[in-house]
């Protein structure tokens, strides 16, 4: 008995079946690229979006107390030297710039 040569038409379309799934890998990696790349980018932007909203509500809570008598007050008495009548203000004078004279060097 002769063998029977084998058929290679499953072959064949295992080739063509591969060839085409190749194809669709290939034609799809580029577009999942870009789609990974600007997910990314979106996830940075969210982050710095939230830190920006972080900023915007200190920055809102600090001008809501520009509105309180008692801290223009206060900054007023800190920054610009404000007494109320009848506190008494005691002035030091500033230290002398001077310096302790140096010795004179000795030569040997």
């Amino acid at each position: 008995m002769t063998p029977v040569p084998r058929r290679t038409t499953f072959t064949t379309r295992m080739t063509l079946l591969l060839v085409v799934i190749c194809v669709l890998v290939l034609t799809l990696a580029y577009p999942l690229r870009l789609y990974l790349r600007q997910q990314s980018q979106i996830d940075e932007l969210a982050a710095h979006n939230a830190e920006q909203r972080k900023r915007v509500e200190a920055l809102k809570t600090k001008v809501a107390g520009y509105d309180d008598p008692a801290w223009a007050q206060d900054e007023a008495r800190v920054r610009l030297h404000y007494t109320r009548p009848g506190e008494k203000v005691y002035l030091v004078p500033a230290a002398s710039a001077t310096s302790a004279p140096t010795p004179p060097a000795t030569a040997r």
